[in-house]
């Protein structure tokens, strides 16, 4: 069974918290991909490599 909400003043405090909380998320997800794609870039890139690879 599906309920829809009359009136926005009905959501839950839960609901409004999670929305608040979405653009930090987003940042932290941000910021922890673009870590990952520096370590892949080193890892095949190998600076200070002795191999000539």
């Amino acid at each position: 069974m599906v309920t829809q909400l009359d009136e926005p003043d009905q959501t839950s405090t839960a609901a409004n918290s999670l929305v608040a909380r979405l653009p930090r998320l987003s940042v932290i997800t941000g910021l922890f991909a673009l870590t990952w794609l520096i370590v892949v870039v080193l890892m095949i890139v190998r600076p200070g490599s002795t191999t000539d690879a």
